[in-house]
């Protein structure tokens, strides 16, 4: 997906992201997805049946920690883990 409407697809599985209950990296998510050649509706299933993996960084850990899904990271976490 290379046009505009393919970034925004992107764009809403990063939304996604911040509330992931198991560690997966973006770029597995999104390899995952194009695979599939899922449309955005199926984006959430997809992602739950997706394999356990590591994070990308610790402010990638720091992103994928329990949030409610309205939840807006504003704080630069500058790589410092929050308490569990």
């Amino acid at each position: 997906m290379e046009d505009a409407a393919g970034q925004l697809w992107e764009s809403r599985v990063g939304d996604y992201l911040v509330w992931l209950s198991f560690p997966a990296t973006r770029q597995e998510i999104l390899d995952r997805l194009r695979q599939l050649g899922l449309p955005p509706s199926d984006i959430y299933a997809a992602i739950l049946a997706l394999p356990e993996a590591t994070y990308d960084s610790p402010r990638e850990v720091a992103r994928h920690v329990r949030r409610p899904p309205h939840y807006r990271e504003q704080v630069d976490t500058r790589g410092v883990l929050p308490r569990p």
